[in-house]
């Protein structure tokens, strides 16, 4: 079994190549959110705010769209991320793997239930140690209130853009 996170394009042909009957989750988090959460991340500031980060998600139009946006931080983060899931779509809509979607508000709400349907799908075993987890530790929602990070104007730009 392997089991990673990946926060960027999916590159689902490539992991299908190596692992054929690979059983995908794919947990699914609110776009704004996203948003919210990357421009808190130190090394974002640097390197996804005013330039694209991820590599194989973009084609000439979406450099053309940046070069128009290039002084609006929460829109180049938020367009990035809105090609990343629109990528990741793609790619399942095309290759149909073997796929488990998740919303992670299901997993913040009830974090063993979730993991009982990951296991499960997985033709995993329920083990103990994955719900003791929960008896030491706190599952907190980091979908943290948009209004509290965005402007008014960004949090309609948000809206606009993810619609």
């Amino acid at each position: 079994r392997l089991a990673f996170k990946i926060t960027g394009p999916s590159r689902l042909s490539y992991l299908l190549s190596i692992f054929p009957d690979a059983k995908v989750v794919h947990i699914a988090r609110d776009p704004i959110a996203v948003v919210n959460s990357l421009m808190r991340v130190p090394f974002w500031k640097t390197r996804g705010m005013t330039s694209f980060w991820w590599k194989g998600a973009y084609d000439d139009s979406d450099y053309e769209w940046l070069e128009s946006h290039k002084s609006d931080s929460v829109q180049i983060t938020a367009y990035q991320v809105k090609r990343v899931i629109e990528v990741t779509k793609t790619e399942i809509d095309k290759l149909r793997p073997d796929a488990l979607r998740i919303k992670y508000s299901n997993f913040v709400e009830n974090p063993e239930k979730t993991i009982e349907e990951i296991l499960s799908y997985a033709n995993l075993s329920q083990d103990k140690a994955c719900f003791d987890y929960f008896k030491k530790n706190k599952i907190y929602n980091q979908n943290k209130k948009n209004e509290t990070f965005f402007s008014p104007e960004d949090q309609r730009k948000l809206v606009d853009l993810f619609e």
